[in-house]
């Protein structure tokens, strides 16, 4: 379609996914440059690829397994085109491919992270991949009013229009010095609303989920120094808590027991 212009309003990242892997099997040379981008050499041949079903699935967004008639390898492929919508992490991608490699489906495996460049180097989960390709070099190898060329750059832009203004180092940063030190320190608990670059408007607060239990949260809520454990469901149980509680409680006075009036979840603060 050179010499055309592409009018697309928005790009999702599905579309970035169907892109890529349509060209990853009919192009050869541009397979092999993108095993090199992430560090792989020799002659190695396309033998499966796969999108994932839907983005809450357990899978990666592209799963491509290369070979070269003796050894099997699979790259797990995370696509962000931004950090609005909520992500596998880097340390799900391992798990992925430690599974991969259990259940026969290849040797070994790399995790590869792509996005616009912007993103990219603003992302602190970049260095918990293996590897790294901007959206930028994925596109370097299209003629520049092709198809594929002009849908890479329209998702750049896209991306670009919605936060870049927003962005913010100093909350970036400060998220991002929070996350590892939780990981570090309290490995049983997970960030369950990260985004990166942290948003102006959303770095407030932060919220943590509990190992095995996805309900309870402990939200750290920075802009009024205190954090909260929210407990779902107990409503009805809220006089009995405080009863078995109290004297426990009294032993804390900064540890304030409330009700929250618009979720009708007892929440507690400190």
């Amino acid at each position: 379609m050179a010499g055309k212009n592409l009018i697309m309003t928005e790009v999702l990242e599905r579309d970035v996914d169907l892109l890529l892997i349509r060209t990853f099997m009919e192009n050869r040379e541009y397979l092999n440059g993108f095993l090199g981008d992430v560090g792989i050499s020799g002659s190695f041949e396309l033998d499966k690829a796969r999108s994932s079903l839907s983005d809450d699935s357990a899978e990666a967004d592209i799963t491509l397994i290369i070979t070269d008639g003796n050894r099997w390898l699979g790259l797990l492929i995370e696509n962000q085109i931004d950090g609005n919508a909520k992500k596998q992490s880097a340390e799900d991608y391992t798990e992925m491919g430690k599974t991969g490699v259990a259940a026969g489906m290849y040797d070994d495996y790399r995790t590869v992270l792509i996005g616009p460049e912007a993103y990219i180097e603003t992302n602190p989960e970049r260095d918990r991949f293996d590897c790294s390709v901007t959206y930028e070099r994925l596109g370097s190898f299209f003629l520049p009013r092709s198809f594929e060329k002009q849908l890479l750059v329209r998702a750049i832009e896209g991306r670009r229009d919605r936060f870049v203004s927003d962005e913010s180092a100093l909350h970036t940063a400060f998220w991002t010095a929070m996350r590892n030190f939780v990981e570090e320190n309290y490995p049983k608990l997970k960030m369950a609303d990260w985004q990166t670059p942290r948003m102006e408007t959303r770095a407030k607060w932060c919220s943590f989920e509990l190992a095995g239990d996805g309900e309870k949260q402990i939200v750290f809520k920075a802009d009024r120094c205190f954090v909260d454990l929210v407990i779902p469901g107990m409503e009805s149980h809220y006089e009995d808590f405080m009863t078995r509680n109290r004297e426990f409680l009294s032993q804390y006075p900064y540890v304030a027991v409330k009700w929250d009036a618009d979720s009708e979840t007892p929440g507690f603060s400190s």
